[in-house]
Formats: C-alpha cells, sequence, structure tokens
C-alpha cells in the first residue's frame, strides 16, 4: 500500500510539472458531475471555472439588458403617448368635418338666398325703370298744363 501511495505521490507530480498532462487528465476524469461537485465544495475553483467561463462582456450584459429594457419601457411610454395624440387628433378631425359640413350647407343657403336677392334686385330695377317712365310722362303732363295756363 505504502508503494501505492508512492506512485499516486509521483503522478501528482508529474502532474503538477506538465500541463498537458493536467488538460489530458482531466478530460479522462471530469464528468459534469465531478466538476458541478468541485464547484460546489471549492469557492476557489468555483470563483476559477466563473473567470474562464465568464468575460466581462458577458458579466456586463445584465446591465446592458437593464437599459435595453429601460428603453423599450421609454419606447411604449412615447407609443402610448402618440396613440392618445392620434386618438385626439381623430376626434379634433371629426368635429372638423362636422364643422366644414355646416358651413357648405350656410353657404348653399347663402347662395340661394343671394340668387333671391338677385331677384328681387331685378325687380327692382325693372320697377324703378317704371317709375322713371311714368315720371317722364307725369313731368310732360305738368309742362303741358303749364303751357296751358
Amino acid at each position: 500500500m505504502a508503494e501505492a501511495i508512492l506512485d499516486i505521490s509521483a503522478i501528482i507530480e508529474k502532474l503538477r510539472l506538465d500541463e498537458e498532462l493536467q488538460l489530458t487528465f482531466a478530460r479522462a476524469f471530469l464528468t459534469e458531475r465531478t466538476v458541478r461537485s468541485l464547484m460546489q465544495n471549492d469557492p476557489q475553483l468555483r470563483e476559477a471555472f466563473r473567470n474562464a467561463v465568464l468575460t466581462e462582456e458577458l458579466l456586463r450584459m445584465p446591465a446592458r439588458l437593464e437599459e435595453v429594457a429601460d428603453a423599450v419601457q421609454r419606447v411604449e411610454e412615447r407609443v402610448a403617448n402618440v396613440e392618445s395624440d392620434v386618438a385626439e387628433v381623430k376626434a379634433d378631425l371629426g368635429g372638423v368635418k362636422q364643422d366644414v359640413a355646416e358651413v357648405k350647407e350656410d353657404v348653399a343657403e347663402v347662395k340661394a338666398d343671394l340668387g333671391g336677392v338677385k331677384q328681387d334686385v331685378a325687380e327692382v330695377k325693372e320697377d324703378v325703370a317704371e317709375v322713371k317712365a311714368d315720371l317722364g310722362g307725369v313731368k310732360q303732363e305738368v309742362a303741358e298744363v303749364k303751357e296751358d295756363v
């Protein structure tokens, strides 16, 4: 048994001195279960694995993800504001359309009334022409009466 311990001690010493032999040994004996057990039981080894696996870029990912989530939140708020503004503009536009329709109706009434006014003006002009003609006749008669007197 002492001989076996010496053999193991010699193997361990060879592993310490030869990095390639260490890698070969690790590939042969380290299973996922073994690695998990080592990481749970050896804080220094866990930190070494962590440093080897997690790059600075990966370590910054949670903060970057939080920035992206905040940006998404701001965009969603802006979209909600835009949707609200669009709804308000649509409501205003509906009111404007109604006002335009009413103005069109009023313009149509004014046009109709203006047509009547034009007709009335034409009639008044005819009446004025008749009155002028009658006045001309009356002036003639007055002149004739003056001559007779």
